[in-house]
């Protein structure tokens, strides 16, 4: 079913379970009224397509945005394309991909692109 087109906050949860790129497919459902959303990703063999997917549908009045990418297969093309494609509303970011295929000078440029709270490593 379609999520609730007034719903504000969303948490979703998908850690260890078997995602692969087609599985963000539900990334196109998220209503527009959207002001938060937590996903978490962590051990799924989701990469730089998700993750492009995913940016791509961002709603536009987004506020918060939490995304858990830890060991997954994303990596500079990925994350350049989420750096890029934040709505120009988002105030408050927390992204964390340790364990990823992401490298220090790709922090540094997610940084540099306005991802402030860019984060490599979680206390989990």
């Amino acid at each position: 079913g379609n999520l609730p087109p007034g719903l504000r906050r969303l948490k979703l949860d998908f850690a260890f379970c078997r995602l692969t790129d087609a599985a963000l497919e539900l990334s196109r459902g998220l209503p527009q009224g959207l002001s938060s959303l937590s996903l978490c990703l962590a051990q799924t063999q989701l990469g730089d397509g998700a993750v492009a997917a995913l940016a791509a549908a961002l709603p536009g009045g987004l506020q918060s945005l939490s995304l858990d990418l830890s060991r997954t297969r994303i990596g500079h093309s990925g994350l350049k394309a989420l750096a890029g494609a934040l709505p120009p509303l988002v105030i408050s970011t927390e992204i964390s991909v340790r364990g990823s295929r992401v490298g220090p000078l790709d922090r540094l440029r997610l940084r540099l692109s306005g991802l402030d709270a860019f984060r490599p490593h979680s206390k989990s």
